[in-house]
């Protein structure tokens, strides 16, 4: 990922990286629709069930077919409207390819979301890192090559199939696996599993559609309030963000939603986050100093000279990485027992706010308002989730006694 900002920082440069952002943001909220978002709820009851592989089996062949269904009719809609998406949401008609490509590639991108939620809920850690090591080596190669070859229009191709030329990589990973059998992954859906991931598929789409939609929005009210290029470097902060984060919160979605969703002792599933916290805070704060202190070198590194001026609105950033770090914590505790309402809720109200704070920060201050809307927003979060998850805690010991 940091060779492949370098190679967008010089190829596209700061405009160019808000149009790729809106992309990124697009294909997750297509994917997560045509999925079903069923990705985290197959994690969840793979780990749950892992000593019937029956159960397993029904859970996989569920999703499949749910994402297969959803994935075939998203890609018919974005064929049949591929000019007026490109027009409406990359500004730019000569663009509808784009989405030919991610129709054309949609159903591969599902099947790897399935392929690598069956790896992680069976905590089958090794393959799972060695296929996401291998679908993020594809993901340089192809959007480099396109991206050097072709510009802006090439690293948008590369973002729309390169998740499918990944999944053949998973494939090969997952076939020398003993459980790997498109007979256990696709079948006549279980109408009791359906209940169970449709709690998970209402989660997931949220979080995949609500929260991509909003940054869809704060970057149109950048371009038109401080133009394209500051859209861009906000875009690049984002993207330092996600490295981050991605470092900080692996661990997160590996172990602590498996683990979570297996534990039934309230006290325990206190001990499990309390421990999770004590690790990852003091990681997530030492993370954001050093990157604040090498500031200057970290930027030029991952992108280029052109990108300097995001120094301005970095520091905002990292403080509400931080503030989200601690929140992710309670939230998969969420995800983890399957507490819809309040999850769902929380999701919108957040983007919501998140969307709020920008607007009026950025007419008020410029550019630098939205990383402090993001720090905001952040800290709500934090403080709505706390008492929501030690009230379920509480309503748990209670129901236990």
């Amino acid at each position: 990922m940091l060779v492949l900002n370098k190679i967008l920082a010089v190829y596209i440069g700061p405009a160019g990286y808000a149009v790729v952002g809106q992309l990124q943001n697009i294909i997750t909220t297509l994917t997560a629709v045509a999925s079903a978002g069923v990705g985290t709820g197959v994690t969840k009851y793979t780990a749950e069930y892992g000593d019937d592989r029956q159960r397993q089996l029904i859970v996989w062949r569920t999703a499949g077919f749910t994402g297969g269904v959803g994935t075939l009719l998203i890609a018919i809609i974005v064929i049949i409207f591929h000019e007026q998406l490109a027009a409406y949401l990359l500004h730019d008609e000569k663009y509808g390819s784009v989405f030919i490509w991610i129709s054309v590639c949609l159903l591969l991108f599902v099947f790897n979301t399935l392929l690598l939620s069956i790896l992680n809920g069976t905590k089958d850690i090794r393959s799972f890192v060695i296929a996401n090591i291998a679908n993020s080596l594809i993901a340089l190669a192809v959007t480099g090559m396109l991206a050097w070859r072709f510009g802006l229009t090439g690293a948008l191709i590369a973002l729309s199939i390169n998740q499918s030329v990944a999944c053949i990589a998973t494939i090969l990973i997952c076939g020398k696996l003993e459980w790997f059998s498109l007979k256990n992954l696709f079948g006549r859906p279980d109408r009791d599993t359906v209940a169970k991931l449709s709690h998970y598929t209402a989660m997931a789409v949220v979080t995949s559609v609500v929260g991509p939609i909003a940054l869809m929005m704060i970057r149109q009210i950048m371009i038109d309030g401080v133009g394209a290029t500051a859209a861009g470097y906000w875009d690049a902060v984002n993207r330092i963000s996600s490295i981050f984060l991605m470092l900080i919160t692996t661990p997160l979605s590996v172990y602590y939603l498996p683990r979570l969703a297996e534990i039934k002792d309230v006290s325990d599933i206190k001990k499990e986050i309390w421990a999770g916290l004590k690790l990852l805070v003091p990681v997530t704060v030492a993370g954001a100093l050093l990157i604040y202190f090498t500031k200057k070198i970290w930027i030029e590194i991952l992108f280029s000279k052109n990108f300097l001026p995001l120094i301005d609105i970095l520091v905002y950033q990292l403080c509400g990485d931080v503030m989200r770090t601690i929140a992710w914590m309670f939230s998969f505790y969420l995800l983890s027992k399957s507490l819809t309402r309040q999850f769902i809720i929380i999701e919108i109200l957040i983007n919501i706010t998140y969307v709020a704070f920008s607007y009026f920060l950025i007419e008020s201050i410029g550019a630098k308002g939205v990383t402090i809307a993001y720090f905001i927003n952040n800290f709500l979060y934090l403080v709505i989730l706390v008492p929501c998850v030690l009230k379920s805690l509480g309503a748990a010991r209670n129901d236990n006694e």
